[in-house]
Formats: structure tokens, sequence, C-alpha cells
């Protein structure tokens, strides 16, 4: 990986978001339920907040899962 990539404004937050997860209490109590409930809040206010189906624009274009 290209070492400006990793310093990206964007993927420094990124880090910043799964740590705060690891370190929620959800994470800590291994209770998936809560931790699936904050990361879905985490994806929706994403694509709210840059109107961009992040999800969507990483899945692969052609037909084949290879």
């Amino acid at each position: 990986m290209d070492k400006d990539y990793l310093n990206h404004p964007a993927i420094i937050k990124a880090k910043e978001l799964a740590d705060a997860l690891i370190q929620s209490k959800a994470f800590r109590e291994k209770n998936m339920e809560k931790l699936q409930s904050l990361i879905i809040q985490c994806n929706q206010i994403i694509v709210e907040t840059t109107k961009i189906n992040y999800g969507a624009v990483c899945q692969p274009r052609s037909g084949c899962c290879g």
C-alpha cells in the first residue's frame, strides 16, 4: 500500500473509528448484537453525511465473485 494513502485523513479517521469500536463496552463484553448496532449506526451517519452508499461503491463490478 502507498504510504501517502495510509496518511490520508479519511484513513486516519477510519482507524480512529475502529479503535473507538474496539474500546466500546459492546466489544469488551463481546456483545455482538450491540456492536453490530454501533457499526450500523456509524454506517448510516456516513451515508447520510456523504450521500454516498460506500457499501455499494465497494461491490465488485463484474458478475463473478473471484
